[in-house]
This record gives structure tokens, sequence and C-alpha cells, in this order.
């Protein structure tokens, strides 16, 4: 819970599950770096700042909507996350 301030998070190694509320700050930076496991952003109450987000796991809104890098519900996102669906469209196969 940022609980609307404007206090900043560095999460290195991480592994599980998190969900991240109340970040409306648009100074709020948090940094992640998964190990393997889910961030879930509220998209009810966070709506300003920024995430990076990197490492092996998945970045969703709590339906479980991915969430690209860009612009999403007011907030600065950079997923540099590793998944099974980024793997796969990144993956070249060859079949005769």
């Amino acid at each position: 819970d940022f609980n609307n301030n404007n206090n900043d998070l560095v999460l290195p190694g991480y592994t599980g599950a998190i969900k991240f509320v109340n970040m409306t700050n648009i100074n709020v930076s948090a940094m992640v770096g998964l190990e393997r496991g889910v961030v879930i952003l509220d998209s009810t109450t966070c709506t300003a700042g920024s995430l990076t987000i990197t490492g092996i796991g998945e970045l969703q809104d709590e339906a479980g909507n991915n969430i690209p890098t860009g612009s999403w519900n007011g907030m600065t996102i950079i997923n540099n996350l590793m998944s099974n669906d980024s793997i796969a469209t990144g993956v070249w196969s060859y079949e005769e």
C-alpha cells in the first residue's frame, strides 16, 4: 500500500505474488526485480508514478490482463520481464 504518498520502493530478487495499491503520486517510483512471480497493479487505485520491472514473471492488473511497457492507467510502465509468452514470441523455430 503506497498510501497515496511519495515513498519510492525497490524490491530486488523478489519471489512470489504482490499487489500494489494506492499509487497515486506522480513522483513515486517503484522498481521490482522478480526472480519468479507476479506483480499486480490495482487499476482503481494505481493511477500515477512509474514502475520498472525486470526478471521472470508477469505484470498484470487485478483481472489478470498483461500490462506492457508504455502508459497504463496514468502510470509509466517499463516492463522488461521474461515470461512464457515473451520467450515463445522471441524464439524462432524451423520445421521441415
